[in-house]
């Protein structure tokens, strides 16, 4: 099981993340500083779909992506607002769910699953500092 330290980690990384989020802007969800990357809409719709893959594919769960996030769909900031808080739920279900055992094992790709849990916290601050610099290039 995880202590405590993971889960107060993963509040704060989330809490962040819901903040820039309230930031957004729903008329420049279009908005792409350059043509090779993610407009704001999709960054916004990758943090939250790569919560159901981490979870899935990275600790071999039965998650089931919800289909405007599996169509890659762009996600306003305030679907973002929602779909934050019911990822952070089914992350911290999945967690408390997880054994000892569960976290000493690999996965299929022969990570273990405790370097999963850094990577699903890793991924997240990653992107929420995109979303924060398209947020400064746009002037907000």
């Amino acid at each position: 099981m995880l202590d405590n330290t993971w889960f107060e980690d993963w509040r704060r990384v989330r809490a962040e993340t819901e903040a820039v989020a309230e930031r957004m802007p729903e008329d420049r969800l279009d908005f792409r500083p350059h043509p090779d990357l993610m407009h704001l809409g999709e960054l916004a719709r990758h943090i939250v779909g790569a919560c159901y893959f981490i979870l899935s594919r990275g600790l071999g769960r039965e998650i089931v992506t919800p289909e405007p996030i599996k169509n890659k769909i762009p996600m306003p900031g305030t679907r973002l607002r929602q779909e934050l808080q019911a990822t952070d739920q089914l992350v911290r279900t999945t967690m408390t769910d997880l054994s000892e055992e569960d976290l000493q094992t690999t996965n299929s790709s022969g990570k273990p699953k405790r370097e999963v849990l850094r990577h699903l916290m890793e991924h997240e601050i990653h992107h929420r500092a995109q979303l924060k610099m398209y947020l400064k290039m746009m002037g907000l």
